[in-house]
């Protein structure tokens, strides 16, 4: 069987007013079902990129002008990739699934440990609620962007091995609470088919 590719979009919430928000990170996630594996690589908001129908700007102005569906195409033209599905999900949605999935454990420094807990704390691994979840993957202050986006993909790994460690039964009905978090072009039924493929649901 082979991988399964898709884009993985974090978007802000909407300014008041303005009904706009923009792709706070981009991944590229590889589903393959023989390994049962999962890879992600980020795409650096900063990068420029030639925007279909538009000038070269930033990757992340695409989505402001034409949402996950013209930054999907913006990745492919720019990577030579034929990615076809995307999963949207924005901050307040991304707590919300930390919650459901009842916190998640992540390695903190002592640096990253002020701007997740508000205080300073020593390096350890802690069991983040959502909102500290968000705050951590959020954190731009104290390295760069390649530092930003490890701890973006290090939180994902964290809520998919949260996930998968629960039994069929439960795996389902986490499932069905989580999906209405997320925006896609993915039918509900292919994503249950992508979970039985890769292990998550024998049934």
């Amino acid at each position: 069987t082979q991988s399964f590719d898709l884009l993985l979009v974090g978007t802000d919430n909407p300014e008041p007013g303005t009904g706009n928000n923009r792709s706070d990170a981009i991944m590229i996630g590889s589903l393959d079902p023989a390994s049962r594996q999962i890879k992600l690589v980020s795409v650096l908001r900063d990068c420029y990129a030639a925007i279909p129908g538009h000038d070269i700007n930033r990757i992340n102005e695409a989505f402001s002008l034409g949402g996950a569906a013209l930054l999907l195409e913006t990745v492919n033209h720019n990577f030579g990739l034929d990615l076809k599905y995307y999963v949207q999900v924005d901050f307040s949605a991304f707590a919300n699934i930390v919650d459901i999935l009842g916190g998640v454990d992540i390695p903190v420094t002592e640096a990253e440990s002020s701007h997740v807990f508000g205080d300073s704390r020593a390096a350890g691994t802690y069991h983040l609620t959502g909102s500290e979840a968000l705050s951590y993957c959020r954190i731009r202050k104290i390295d760069n962007d390649f530092g930003r986006t490890q701890r973006q993909r290090n939180l994902l790994t964290s809520i998919y091995q949260t996930f998968s460690k629960e039994g069929d039964q439960k795996i389902l009905s986490l499932f069905w609470e989580l999906v209405p978090q997320i925006e896609t072009n993915l039918a509900a039924e292919d994503m249950v088919t992508l979970f039985k493929q890769h292990r998550l649901l024998d049934n």
